[in-house]
């Protein structure tokens, strides 16, 4: 990368000077920038060491049966308990703070949002998720109470699908003021019905935190309120480049006005792509 030799890098005198600068082995930009090498020239630094700082992927939910871990001798991920710590910086990737992250839900003004989220995407009447000491008083585990049973029940014992709706009912639910959240394949584990409560939900969030998805569902374009300013398309060309379009908003109306489908049912018959054109950047405050 490049590095100004001087105090301000936006000048375009020609008597100031750029020096190549060659980042260690392991070292990434942002940790380089937050060392204080560029922060010391130009305070705009700062702003983008906190803009990618601020940023959160997530690849999916550590979900997977406690007889697969237990067969292939793998760590259990969220159906073992864990040790609680602070989580106001919101759920980590593969969820597997969820606890801590409950926690901090049943503590604050959220919890009765989160838990009518829990309750709508499980069809169930959730009374509360109660966080609980394990045997050995140093880690804990959730276990929801719902209206119908006297019992409680420990989250390990949920289905893939109702465990991983739990992270996204988790993740929805702070606000831990992230500058961008992106999303593969968030439709794993999911029931389609559910798929369409989560897009409804992103489509929220994304009112205060911008929201990059990649997904591969046709059940998840289906639930697009506005498919045509809301997608890409990516496909590779013939020399294995990313082709990046986007479905024409006149034409694409047309088609789901004439022929009463949305956009993933398109995508299904082959006519998606047929009304792609090619994608350019649109300047606006949109965020989704």
């Amino acid at each position: 990368m490049l590095s100004p030799s001087l105090r301000d890098p936006l000048s375009c005198q020609e008597s100031r000077k750029w020096e190549a600068v060659q980042l260690a082995p392991g070292t990434t930009l942002v940790s380089f920038l937050a060392g204080g090498q560029v922060g010391d020239v130009h305070p705009a630094a700062s702003q983008l060491v906190s803009l990618f700082n601020g940023m959160r992927s997530h690849v999916g939910w550590e979900v997977m049966p406690s007889w697969v871990g237990l067969t292939a001798q793998r760590p259990q991920g969220l159906r073992v308990a864990e040790r609680l710590m602070p989580a106001r910086d919101g759920l980590s990737l593969l969820g597997l703070n969820l606890v801590s992250v409950v926690q901090e839900l049943n503590n604050s003004k959220q919890r009765n949002p989160f838990l009518a989220l829990v309750g709508a995407g499980l069809e169930l009447d959730v009374e509360g998720i109660n966080v609980k000491a394990a045997g050995d008083g140093v880690t804990a585990g959730l276990f929801l109470r719902l209206a119908a049973l006297e019992r409680e029940i420990p989250s390990a014992d949920l289905s893939t699908g109702q465990l991983a709706w739990l992270c996204w009912a988790a993740l929805l639910s702070m606000r831990a003021g992230h500058t961008l959240v992106t999303l593969d394949q968030p439709e794993d584990n999911l029931h389609f019905a559910l798929i369409r409560t989560l897009v409804n939900q992103l489509c929220d969030f994304s009112r205060h935190t911008p929201v990059v998805v990649a997904t591969h569902s046709n059940d998840f374009l289906d639930a697009l309120p506005d498919p045509a300013s809301q997608l890409l398309l990516f496909r590779l060309g013939g020399d294995m480049k990313a082709l990046v379009t986007r479905p024409s908003k006149k034409e694409l109306a047309a088609w789901m006005e004439q022929e009463g489908q949305r956009a993933g049912s398109l995508r299904r018959g082959g006519v998606l792509d047929a009304l792609a054109v090619p994608a350019t950047p649109r300047r606006g405050k949109s965020r989704t």
